[in-house]
């Protein structure tokens, strides 16, 4: 029960961030207020825009956290917050905090179930554009009835023949996040030999004159090694080893996770759910103006060293936050159900 002695307000909270997540969705946090007696919960406050004063009280919150849903995309939205104790004190507000709800979101997919077999494994549920060698199958799929095969030649590095290629729905840009999911089956007898290692997934950056800067990818090294690759990176090795190594004879979901920022960075690569590699230390764009608007699979450095098969199945792009979490707590798309 509250005292009627009670008249100390609780401290103001301090240090509230804005975090936008999708085209509808802020997530707010702040630090907890102290309070004499006991802080009973926070008010959130609001209003839309960059300048405006937060005055319209929008919610309650027990806790130093708070997620604000059904926005509008692409809108500003400035907060603060307040809070109270049990005998109706109210603290002063605390720094306000603004963010932009993301631009409507998208989604891609390709399970290749429509297209015709041994025809080219583009179109509806394909690929944009696929290589000649990359073909509508139904020899082995990891669901429906139909994959991509994919024909390795040896000497050749796949760039015309063994490889899918698939253009964003919009450019992506600072601060903007995509999630990319696909599934591999590499058929033994499998060799990854090269020289020095194999491009196997890949968004590509351009600056704002479209000019090519380099790819973030998914790799592997001569003996099936993940590797996690920054070509944006001005260092002499770009590539980081994962401990963990694709698999033979077996599908596995590969899936990567960029947020393209020059100050605020992230890159993760899972292997079948499980976090492998994240690198939060080197940047995704080279300048706050660059792009990504493409995906591109396979370059074998070197040429591949011997005829061989790959399927690939269940290719996925989002840029709305998915709702399934890693062991670590992260957003993913993750393995089929």
């Amino acid at each position: 029960m509250a005292s009627q002695d009670d008249t100390e307000a609780p401290q103001a909270p301090t240090n509230l961030v804005a975090d936008a997540v999708s085209s509808s969705q802020i997530n707010l946090s702040w630090t907890a207020s102290s309070d004499n007696v006991a802080v009973s919960g926070y008010k959130i406050w609001r209003c839309q825009g960059t300048t405006c004063t937060p005055s319209t009280q929008i919610a309650t919150s027990s806790s130093n956290f708070y997620v604000d849903s059904g926005l509008s995309a692409n809108t500003n939205y400035t907060y603060a917050v307040s809070a109270y104790d049990a005998a109706g004190n109210n603290s002063n507000k605390s720094n306000v905090a603004t963010a932009t709800t993301k631009t409507n979101g998208w989604l891609i997919s390709a399970d290749f179930e429509k297209g015709t077999l041994d025809q080219r494994a583009w179109g509806v549920s394909g690929f944009g554009w696929a290589g000649t060698n990359t073909l509508y199958s139904n020899e082995l799929v990891n669901t429906g009835s139909k994959s991509a095969k994919m024909q390795w030649v040896k000497g050749t590095t796949g760039i015309e023949q063994t490889n899918g290629e698939i253009t964003f729905s919009s450019n992506l840009t600072e601060g903007d996040e995509i999630w990319i999911r696909l599934y591999y089956y590499f058929k033994s007898p499998w060799s990854w030999s090269c020289s020095p290692v194999v491009k196997i997934l890949r968004a590509q950056v351009k600056n704002s004159n479209g000019s090519h800067l380099g790819y973030l990818s998914v790799m592997s090294d001569s003996r099936g090694q993940i590797l996690l690759s920054n070509e944006l990176i001005n260092e002499v090795n770009t590539e980081f080893p994962s401990g963990y190594y694709f698999d033979i004879d077996k599908w596995q979901c590969i899936e990567m996770y960029i947020k393209f920022s020059t100050t605020n960075p992230i890159f993760r690569i899972w292997k079948d759910g499980i976090l492998i590699k994240e690198d939060t230390l080197h940047r995704t764009l080279t300048n706050s103006s660059d792009i990504s608007n493409f995906l591109t699979l396979h370059y074998w450095n070197g040429g591949v060293t011997q005829d061989q098969i790959e399927f690939v199945d269940d290719l996925v792009l989002t840029t709305e936050r998915p709702s399934k979490k890693d062991a670590q707590g992260n957003s993913m798309i993750g393995p089929v159900d």
